[in-house]
């Protein structure tokens, strides 16, 4: 229950209607309802102490939201005592709607009840704020240590209700279809529909659709330097980027296992060379000798044949440059020591006369595109020097991207070859698609997402 206040001087009584009247006039004087907001949950010190206010307003997530705390210019609504009080005040909302209530922890739900000590003090009021009409807008939570009075719980209940209307009306006011009929009436009629006419010819404005795609220069078929043998990569001979010469060593691979194989072929077609010769001298006497040269032949002629082979293998260990280029190496630490098989790709040799570009456009992003599209490459290293070139290919199915995204994959040739930048760096491409209206450039991805959230 309310307590009562039994000395409560005239002079002290003419003060604080004096002080709610200079309240009215400062709701009346606000420029939106943020202000009235402040207003209501700080200058609410002036007709009575309290340590806490919330101001609570209904709709927002989760049917309802803290638009002022006493003390801090924005509240933190995901904060524990932000999250707490709106519960508390979620609760009130639904409680009492249109009448003033002083509560204390025990009205609370046991759910509010524990952590009330560690929020507010222990006596609270609640003050529905309504709008015009005397319909509902929220409700404003006083909190302090002593017991509320009457006449200051009449007091606080009238500068609520002013507010509230006071608050309703800026609200209106405040959205964007009541400022433009606002604007409207106080510019006149006419100046309004002519502003409106020249805004929707500017949507008919032509202009050139376009999207942009992370790009990187690449080489320009470039010479794939592939595993000749099943080995162990021992060394690689150069860095990436790295200027190579013809003949010059890219890989070598470990050859302890190939020599060691050479080495037992050799010994057998040595072994067959002395048994054919032993077995030609005893052919002379033994018809059996005589008929077993033909065997050795073929098996020296096999083990010559594994000899060769062999000694090819071992030709293969060093692999060297075909052609004049740059090396294109992603890590070449990270190569050493590990087995490779036939064909597989180590690295390879590019022309840095002959680069091009390579991008991804996101699923999402892509427009119709044509053959020979402008494009402008802007680099990392000089984003305000486009590169000029020209679509040259573009894929028809999405492929996870490197970035790990579904994206179209494509690629674009430089119109200067003299002004082609240096294999491997990154930037960013925009391709210019067809020509429409500026209404549809701007709403075509509202539009793709509507028709992708409501299935037509």
């Amino acid at each position: 229950m309310p307590a009562t206040d039994t000395a409560n001087p005239d002079g002290d009584a003419l003060k604080r209607l004096a002080t709610l009247l200079t309240l009215q006039r400062k709701v009346q004087a606000a420029a939106g309802s943020a202000e009235i907001g402040y207003l209501l949950t700080n200058d609410s010190q002036l007709l009575t102490p309290y340590r806490n206010a919330v101001l609570w307003l209904h709709g927002g997530r989760r049917q309802g939201r803290i638009e002022a705390l006493s003390g801090v210019p924005v509240p933190a609504r995901d904060a524990p005592y932000g999250q707490w009080v709106a519960r508390l005040c979620r609760h009130l909302s639904r409680q009492s709607r249109t009448a003033e209530k002083s509560l204390t922890a025990q009205d609370a739900p046991e759910a509010l009840r524990r952590a009330w000590p560690e929020h507010l003090p222990p006596q609270a009021l609640w003050l529905p704020v309504r709008g015009a009409g005397g319909r509902p807008i929220g409700g404003l939570l006083l909190a302090r240590e002593q017991p509320w009075a009457e006449r200051d719980i009449r007091l606080l209940a009238n500068w609520a209700e002013v507010a509230g209307l006071a608050m309703d009306a800026a609200a209106a006011h405040e959205a964007w279809p009541m400022r433009v009929w606002f604007w409207l009436r106080a510019n006149g009629m006419r100046l309004g529909l002519a502003v409106l006419a020249l805004l929707l010819l500017a949507l008919l404005v032509p202009v050139q659709l376009n999207v942009q795609a992370p790009a990187e220069v690449i080489a320009y078929q470039p010479l794939v330097v592939r595993a000749p043998l099943n080995a162990i990569i021992e060394e690689v001979a150069v860095q990436p980027n790295a200027a190579v010469k013809t003949g010059d060593l890219l890989v070598r691979f470990e050859d302890r296992e190939i020599r060691a194989k050479l080495d037992v072929v050799r010994h057998g077609l040595e072994l067959a060379q002395a048994e054919y010769r032993l077995n030609q001298q005893a052919a002379i006497t033994s018809r059996e000798a005589q008929a077993n040269l033909t065997i050795l032949r073929e098996r020296i002629e096999q083990r010559r044949a594994e000899v060769t082979q062999a000694e090819r293998m071992l030709e293969r260990v060093e692999v060297r440059a075909d052609r004049d280029g740059i090396a294109i190496i992603a890590d070449a630490d990270g190569l050493r020591g590990r087995p490779v098989r036939v064909g597989e790709r180590i690295l390879s040799v590019a022309d840095p006369g002959r680069a091009e570009i390579e991008f991804w456009i996101a699923a999402a992003d892509s427009i119709v595109l044509a053959d020979g599209a402008p494009v402008d490459f802007f680099l990392n290293v000089e984003p305000g020097a486009p590169r000029a070139a020209r679509l040259n290919y573009i894929g028809y199915q999405a492929a996870n991207s490197p970035a790990g995204i579904l994206a179209f994959r494509g690629t674009a040739r430089f119109d200067t070859p003299a002004d082609i930048p240096r294999i491997g760096l990154r930037g960013t491409a925009k391709l210019y698609g067809e020509t429409v209206s500026l209404g549809y450039y701007l709403l075509r991805r509202p539009l793709a997402a509507a028709r992708e959230m409501l299935g037509f």
